[in-house]
């Protein structure tokens, strides 16, 4: 017994052997210099196009025979990075200094996306990222409620979070390749994607349980074509009927005259919490990542974003949080090995 890449190490010497049983994991990854963020999207999404045309599959064939090759979160969209069109930041913000300063949170937060952020009905704050925001700051600076919420749109909070006047930008954004060019990203907190919204108690059993069923889908969105390319792969056959938004397609659902509503995850879960008898099942046709955009060339913050949130994943507090908003498991976060080497709190300026 030893550490997997000694015992690989050791099959070219000695053929014959294999290597069985797998006791522990542990990332390894590609190390570059903090605060460049262009280096770091140029290696990022060049990787996950070595994923995507199979060259990364191919190379770790051919070094570690008969072993699967790690997942790769897939970001979508289709920006590319080449080295020469690297954009060298001279010097990315402070973004922990900032705080120190003003001793408070300044989070720009797209406020019509239930159930990950929204105003409630007195006219505050609320969902999922809001509360993994007050947690944050409630282990950062020992205040839950240091925290100042601005309602922003995404392009407003993008462009805010890229020029360092918000320290974190929340709302159900997604991690787009294009977004990623422009500002950082924290962990995974949610995956999205295409899923189906149902009414309470339906058996559906996945895309097997969509044969001969009619589904309802807003007419030219992504999810009516995802479903149909899904279910021809699956030898399934239904009837996808277009409606002109999502409101008519919900209609449907519940006057019996579809089985389900295909769409957006993150479009159909607020309405799926507003209208009783429906929900939205745990497939996902696509898989998207959601994220924390954070400002961009500034490795420290976004270290204690992810240090922190991995600490709230061993807790078990992200998954006690995660669990009061959803139903299904939350998005495994990547096991780094060892302890932070430095307290996840902010010290505030004298």
């Amino acid at each position: 017994a030893d550490l997997r890449r000694r015992l690989v190490r050791g099959l070219s010497w000695m053929p014959g052997l294999a290597i069985v049983g797998q006791y522990g994991r542990a990332v390894v990854a590609p190390a570059y210099a903090p605060d460049e963020p262009g280096l770091a999207d140029l290696v990022a999404l060049t990787l996950q196009d070595m994923f995507a045309d199979g060259i990364f599959r191919e190379l770790y064939e051919r070094w570690f025979p008969g072993d699967s090759p790690p997942a790769c979160e897939n970001w979508p969209g289709a920006a590319t990075a080449t080295l020469e069109r690297v954009d060298v930041v001279a010097r990315g913000p402070n973004t922990i200094a900032a705080i120190q300063t003003r001793g408070r949170l300044q989070v720009a937060m797209v406020a019509n996306q239930p159930p990950f952020a929204y105003l409630d009905a007195a006219g505050q704050p609320a969902g999922y990222e809001v509360h993994l925001v007050r947690l944050m700051a409630d282990r950062w600076l020992g205040e839950r409620t240091a925290v100042d919420f601005v309602p922003v749109t995404l392009e407003e909070g993008l462009r805010l979070v890229a020029g360092g006047g918000a320290d974190l930008l929340i709302g159900a954004v997604v991690h787009t390749r294009e977004a990623e060019l422009e500002v950082d990203f924290g962990l995974t907190t949610y995956v999205a994607g295409v899923g189906l919204m149902v009414r309470a108690g339906t058996p559906l059993g996945g895309i097997a349980g969509l044969e001969g069923q009619t589904v309802a889908a807003v007419a030219g969105s992504d999810g009516a074509d995802v479903l149909w390319q899904v279910a021809q792969t699956a030898q399934v056959s239904l009837v996808i009927l277009a409606k002109a938004s999502l409101e008519e397609a919900i209609a449907a659902l519940e006057a019996g005259e579809v089985v389900a509503v295909v769409g957006e995850r993150a479009d159909l879960l607020g309405p799926a919490y507003a209208t009783p008898g429906v929900g939205v099942t745990a497939d996902r046709l696509t898989r998207v990542p959601l994220a924390f955009a954070l400002p961009p060339g500034d490795s420290a913050f976004r270290d204690l974003v992810n240090l922190t949130l991995q600490a709230m994943g061993r807790e078990g507090l992200l998954a006690a949080v995660y669990g009061e908003w959803f139903d299904d498991d939350p998005p495994q976060l990547p096991p780094w090995p060892g302890e932070p080497a430095y307290p996840l709190r902010i010290v505030l300026a004298p």
